[in-house]
């Protein structure tokens, strides 16, 4: 196994389960990858996930299932809702962006307006994608849904051929490949997820707790500061050169999961080497990365002001704000931000020209800047442009040989922690059936 982020933790719990002979490389000093829930900077007990923070149900049906082998505490996460949204330099609360004479000024036309009004912004998009589930017989293969039309579109350009605003079209459909979209959307829907999920969820105590009990069940199995340098193969097994503590050294197995970032595992020498399929995707796959940005305040003064904490700004220093810990007694408060990338400094003064109240009181601010980790740089997939679709699905999640990949990005919904589990469960599936 190589990476000790959510997917590899989970792929070699699994195969431990399955008295399989396990070794697990990691390459930085820590497991858990993105996932990191912060607890030495912070005080009265405080802590805060400086990476995955929500999961929900259904939709994370497999996270849940590891949740509840495992007895982690699960409490409720509003972090969407009373959110306030920044539209033209002024914060509006959902109420308001509910009128039809808001709407109307903001470019939604009156079909989409007669649609929120009787279904809520955050399931606008059912009205336009609702068409395309029952498409999809299998969710794992969506050119037999025979939309493959699409990818030579833009999910915008589709939504204003079926007569969506531009702003409809610009949110909901973007510069993505229009296939992709209306495939993505036909997953939310068979997996009975609503179109924006309010009804959000973390680990108490922060969700590093569930690749900490993943670690620990691993024991000595897990070996971290060990960063792979190379790669052979063929087709009875594999051999992995790596670092441990300045010396090289060399594991031998039958099968290779790997559980890193695509943007890692494209730096390292593969032999023979990759197909060109293979290494099409390992090194043109778009990711997207963030900087998380964490308060500490002397007092939950957004209480105290009756202001919602849970903001959408937009702001380059400060894209959106929400609050978590609240369950921690103490009279202090933390607040969780994210930006693409950005200062403690601009990110505090952000939210000061924001902020709507009178009693803010922040007196610390730091980030964790994920564009800058070695190890765990990439976050989440970005959309497909038009025309490339069919170069990557299903190369994405196929294995080579012996070599098997995990990850949020090897998914066929590649977002959030569900994706890295999936993933790894199917990698496991693989290697089982090898």
């Amino acid at each position: 196994m190589a990476g000790a982020g959510i997917a590899g933790l989970c792929c070699a719990y699994e195969l431990v389960k399955r008295r399989f002979e396990v070794v697990v490389l990691e390459a930085s000093g820590r497991s858990g990858g993105h996932i990191l829930t912060i607890h030495d900077r912070l005080a009265d007990g405080l802590y805060a996930d400086a990476g995955a923070e929500h999961f929900y149900r259904p939709g994370y049906d497999q996270l849940w299932s590891y949740i509840d082998e495992l007895h982690l505490p699960v409490i409720a996460y509003p972090r969407r809702r009373h959110l306030l949204r920044a539209i033209h330099g002024r914060l509006y609360s959902p109420e308001e962006l509910s009128t039809a004479a808001m709407l109307t000024r903001l470019g939604y036309n009156q079909r989409e307006i007669d649609y929120i009004r009787k279904n809520s912004l955050e399931n606008l998009a059912g009205l336009y994608f609702s068409e395309y589930v029952d498409k999809f017989a299998d969710e794992y293969k969506p050119f037999e849904a025979h939309l493959n039309h699409l990818d030579s579109i833009t999910g915008q350009q589709l939504l204003l051929q079926k007569g969506a605003s531009a702003t409809v079209a610009a949110s909901l459909g973007g510069q993505q490949s229009a296939l992709q979209a209306v495939w993505h959307a036909a997953i939310r829907r068979k997996r009975h997820m609503a179109w924006v999920q309010l009804n959000l969820f973390r680990i108490r105590g922060g969700n590093q707790r569930l690749t900490d009990a993943f670690a620990l069940s691993l024991g000595d199995r897990l070996r971290l500061g060990c960063p792979v340098t190379g790669i052979e193969h063929s087709p009875h097994g594999v051999r992995v050169e790596y670092r441990d503590g300045g010396r090289l050294k060399m594991e031998e197995a039958d099968h290779l999961v790997t559980a890193m970032p695509l943007a890692t595992l494209r730096q390292i020498p593969v032999r023979p080497a990759w197909s060109e399929a293979k290494h099409y995707v390992i090194e043109n796959m778009p990711h997207s990365s963030h900087c998380r940005v964490i308060f500490q305040s002397r007092t939950r003064f957004w209480q105290t002001d009756r202001v919602s904490p849970n903001m959408n700004l937009g702001d380059p220093s400060l894209g959106m704000v929400w609050a978590m810990a609240d369950e921690v007694q103490t009279q202090r408060g933390i607040l969780i931000g994210t930006a693409g990338v950005t200062t403690p400094e601009k990110a505090t003064a952000a939210y000061r020209r924001w902020y709507p109240g009178k009693s803010e009181d922040i007196e610390e601010s730091f980030t964790v800047n994920w564009t800058t980790d070695p190890w765990a740089m990439t976050c989440l997939p970005s959309p497909l442009p038009p025309g490339v679709m069919s170069k990557y699905w299903p190369e994405l999640i196929q294995p080579a040989g012996r070599i098997h990949f995990a990850g949020v990005y090897a998914d066929d919904y590649p977002f959030g922690m569900e994706a890295a589990v999936r993933s790894a469960r199917r990698a496991v599936q693989e290697i089982e059936t090898t």
